[in-house]
């Protein structure tokens, strides 16, 4: 088996070797018109593995020049890139294989105990976060503050990293 570089779309569009997964969307509930208040966002993540390095990016729209202002750590291998607004543009897990519990190999099977790869996102337009979970059934156990107070990793019993929590999700990701 070799690691490759793998795009997946959001929306319900799965990488075709992403068979196992069981959902892959955003989810949210569409305000009526009439009520005239915004509708909850419709994020369709994209994110990329670059094998070479081992990162995981995740981009919550597209990057195009001049649009992200600063890049920083915001965790120990999460590097997050804001507008000049400071809203979240994207994020990088360096050392993804072996933060994550996730496996980056080209089978949908899980490789020595490790779940494939299988972004998941859902939106909670009650608490307004939007999660981004890693493999199918994340196992969240504890939650990991970052320097960026809107940002939360959820680990397992392990300490590996399961999910990437974005809080005020509205006015903290870029549009």
């Amino acid at each position: 088996m070799l690691q490759t570089d793998r795009v997946v779309f959001g929306h319900g569009v799965r990488h075709p070797l992403l068979n196992s997964c069981k959902k892959y969307a955003v989810y949210s509930t569409a305000m009526d018109k009439s009520m005239r208040q915004p509708k909850p966002p419709l994020w369709s993540p994209q994110y990329r593995y670059f094998c070479e390095t081992d990162t995981l990016s995740v981009y919550f729209v597209k990057a195009v020049p001049g649009l992200i202002d600063n890049t920083e750590d915001a965790v120990g291998g999460l590097l997050v890139d804001y507008t000049e607004d400071q809203r979240i543009v994207s994020f990088d897990v360096r050392m993804a294989s072996v933060r994550t519990r996730a496996h980056f190999w080209d089978t949908a099977t899980d490789v020595q105990g490790a779940p494939p790869l299988c972004l998941q996102t859902e939106y909670s337009e009650e608490a307004d976060t939007f999660t981004v979970s890693f493999v199918d059934s994340p196992q969240h156990y504890k939650s990991v503050c970052t320097d960026d107070d809107r940002i939360s990793v959820w680990v397992n019993d392990s300490d590996k990293w399961e999910s990437v929590v974005i809080a005020h999700a509205m006015e903290s990701i870029a549009e």
